[in-house]
């Protein structure tokens, strides 16, 4: 090849997209005959002749061009996750001609080399890593496939695998930055292998070594039931109660006695976790559930009731449920006890996370219109304050609501409240001094002016008095005619 024509092709090759010039070889290669053994002779790995460790570290010796930092020049991710990708298609390749043991351990090389080149460079990347795929996730499926499915690959081979697995769990990268999943394999793979004795001294391990409630849990779990398919029933029922402090544990136990028919060991259970989870608000309501749906199937009422008032003044769900829980309450108390027990209901849902509009809802429907005065004058009246209209109001919470509710009020509690309301409307109006304090005062006028014909009287006065005071602010003027008073 002379010197022009080199120059050429490498200046087309430069130019050329990947796919076009995969196309072109295929289609060259497909008509001559020398060309297509060149390529294979070249490219396509042998069976125990593949050198796997160049294979890996070639990936990493891309570096940027220019741009040196503190540390040296950066690697250059974008062209290594490109090599990594056709290293994995050749160990895919190895994996399917049943030489699996090169296949896993060249995955296993590029999962560790990949951790440590990325732990010490990506962080000065500009990139987000999180949405690049550097092929970890495609080389653990590697480890594990071999793992699990290749008998050609002898035992101690893999458990050597396994231990190796276990160091790159342990590091940093695929803790806080490149999950792939790594215990999961562990876990399939030690399974798969190890006898049951041996298999339950690793479970024992990484109970004693979990950080996190969670992942102990998932361990006892597993040791159960490799202990139940073992036939060892008494040993499981042992792990089940030390570790009954365990909330995923001690929800088997629940499952386990429900399914046996034992309802009156379940509700026991139940209630002794909800007397030690008082501080857990989530943990609480999961027992409340159990105990509630014990209750409907065991028809026991006051156990049904029980839980009907957590959930009423605690529970996380929504306001209609809430509604739902309060009736389910009144329709099974007695009408000489429902006063009392209803007043201790509102007393905790207080504490609790009862909304107001479903306060209001239920004193309307108990006719406690003494009490809705009463809570009306507790609410904000905060100014201005973002209600629940889509406007904000100089009259917070209670002139929203004293706007819905007014026509179940006395006239003389109807009376005190719009005079209230007047007055720190009329304060407000005189500090107003930009377009959005225009518009609250509107707003809020209009909301007493919706709420009785003493307050419809009183917001048309005030309107008046305001315009009267500001004939030099027309955006004042609009806002306030914005409504009809």
């Amino acid at each position: 090849m002379d010197k022009e024509t080199k120059e050429l092709l490498k200046r087309t090759l430069t130019m050329t997209d990947d796919k076009l010039l995969l196309k072109f070889a295929k289609s060259y290669a497909a008509k001559d005959q020398a060309f297509a053994e060149a390529i294979i002779e070249k490219f396509l790995p042998v069976e125990n002749a593949v050198d796997y460790e160049k294979m890996v570290k070639d990936c990493f010796l891309h570096r940027k061009k220019g741009g040196a930092r503190r540390y040296g020049s950066s690697l250059d991710w974008t062209v290594i996750r490109k090599d990594i990708k056709r290293v994995l298609k050749q160990l895919n390749y190895l994996n399917h001609q049943q030489d699996g043991t090169t296949a896993a351990e060249g995955a296993l090389l590029l999962l560790e080399t990949l951790a440590d080149e990325f732990e010490s460079d990506c962080v000065y990347e500009d990139y987000n890593y999180q949405n690049s795929n550097y092929g970890n996730e495609e080389a653990l499926d590697i480890v594990c496939d071999v793992l699990l499915n290749d008998n050609h690959v002898d035992r101690d081979k893999k458990l050597g695998m396994v231990q190796r697995l276990q160091q790159l769990a342990k590091h940093t990268v695929y803790r806080s930055y490149l999950s792939c999943g790594i215990d999961g394999v562990i876990n399939k793979a030690q399974q798969h292998l190890l006898s049951p004795e041996d298999l339950l001294k690793e479970i024992d391990k990484k109970i004693q070594m979990a950080k996190y409630s969670s992942d102990k849990a998932h361990y006892v779990k597993w040791k159960v039931n490799v202990l139940y398919e073992l036939d060892r029933n008494d040993e499981a029922e042992k792990v089940i109660t030390q570790y009954l402090d365990l909330e995923d544990i001690s929800a088997m136990r629940y499952d386990q006695m429900v399914a046996d028919g034992r309802y009156d060991e379940a509700k026991a259970l139940c209630k002794s976790k909800l007397s030690k989870n008082s501080d857990n608000r989530s943990d609480v309501q999961s027992w409340h559930e159990r105990l509630f749906s014990l209750g409907r199937r065991t028809d026991d009422k006051e156990t049904v009731l029980e839980s009907a008032r957590w959930f009423f003044a605690h529970g996380n769900v929504s306001q209609k449920d809430k509604k739902d829980y309060f009736h389910l309450c009144h329709e099974s108390i007695g009408e000489d006890q429902w006063p009392a027990y209803r007043d201790k209901m509102f007393q905790e849902g207080k504490a609790g996370n009862v909304s107001i509009d479903t306060v209001f809802e239920l004193y309307q429907e108990e006719q406690l219109f003494d009490r809705m005065f009463l809570y009306l004058k507790k609410l904000s009246d905060a100014v201005p304050y973002y209600s629940y209209d889509p406007y904000q109001n100089v009259g917070g919470e209670r002139l929203v609501f004293f706007s819905r509710y007014a026509h179940f009020l006395t006239d003389a509690q109807r009376t005190d409240m719009v005079n209230a309301f007047t007055e720190s409307i009329r304060k407000f109006s005189r500090y107003a001094n930009t377009r959005d304090r225009y518009a609250q005062v509107a707003k809020a006028l209009h909301l007493l002016s919706q709420s009785c014909e003493m307050g419809r009287q009183k917001a048309r006065l005030l309107a008046a008095q305001i315009l009267r005071e500001n004939p030099n602010k027309p955006a004042y003027k609009e806002e306030i005619n914005s409504y009809e008073y």
